[in-house]
Parts: C-alpha cells; structure tokens; sequence
C-alpha cells in the first residue's frame, strides 16, 4: 500500500545538520504548523538525505513541505520550499527512482527490438534474436549500473 503524499506549511524549528550512518548528511528540524489564527497547531519533525550541505533555511523560515510521514513519525519530504527565499530542494529518494526503474526497462525494451529485428533473419529466428536482445540489453543495464555508481562516488567525493 502507497502512502498518501501530504504538504505541511509552518515555521522551521531547531534546523541542523548531522552524519548519517551513509555518506550522506542528514538535514532535520521540525516544522511548526500554525492554524489559520497564527496558533502552533503541531510540531512534525522531518529528515532528509543529502550528499552535501545545502543552506537552504535557517531556523524560523517559513516552509512548504511534501512529502510522507514515515513508519518511525519523522516526515520524509520528496520536497522542500523556503517561502522566504524561493529556495527548492528535492529528496535524492525521487530521483534515484527514476534512474534504476529507466535501467530495468532498458534491457526489456532492447530484447523486444532484438525481437522485431530478427523476424526477417532466416538464422536464429525470433528465439535468436529475443536472446541476442536480452544480452545487449543486459550489457547496456550493466554498464549503466557502473555509470551510476561512479557518478554517484564522484558527487559524493
């Protein structure tokens, strides 16, 4: 089951950095919601990941935040606003997403086009062509893979 994306507006509270198990660098506070008469109505806390240190608020900026409350009550933002500045940040979760769902379609798609291409092909036949496919396509994940990870080594370095 999905869980459901909300957004938050409030004050951030109590903003700093800390050393995450990971390379990366944590950012935490926690926002305080104000109802619509300008009373602290809760206090979330919230996390994020990420590979440097961004100044993206200080403590008593107003913030916009979207994302999902974790298992553990800390909110996991996909998304952050400093209303005062303009200032965005995006949570490393939703991009990397995007980057290994793209590297497991890519050998699918390339064992369909083997596929189409050896129809015409009398040697092999479409079993041919499916395999010969599925192993350029396995070729080309693979060195994506390795592509990511030193893209990845290199921002973090």
């Amino acid at each position: 089951m999905s869980k459901q994306e909300v957004s938050y507006r409030g004050i951030a509270r109590n903003v700093h950095w800390h050393d995450s198990p990971t390379r990366y660098k944590v950012l935490s506070f926690r926002v305080e919601v104000l109802d619509k008469d300008g009373n602290s109505d809760k206090h979330i806390p919230v996390e994020l990941d990420l590979m440097d240190v961004v100044d993206i608020l200080v403590d008593s900026d107003e913030v916009e935040i979207t994302g999902t409350m974790g298992e553990n009550g800390i909110f996991l933002p996909n998304l952050i606003r400093n209303v005062r500045t303009g200032a965005t940040i995006e949570s490393r979760r939703k991009r990397k997403t995007a980057k290994y769902l793209l590297s497991l379609l890519l050998p699918f798609v390339l064992g369909v086009a083997g596929l189409i291409l050896s129809r015409g092909s009398s040697r092999g036949g479409a079993a041919g062509g499916l395999i010969t496919g599925a192993i350029i396509g396995c070729g080309l994940c693979i060195v994506l893979w390795i592509l990511m990870a030193v893209f990845d080594s290199r921002r973090k370095a």
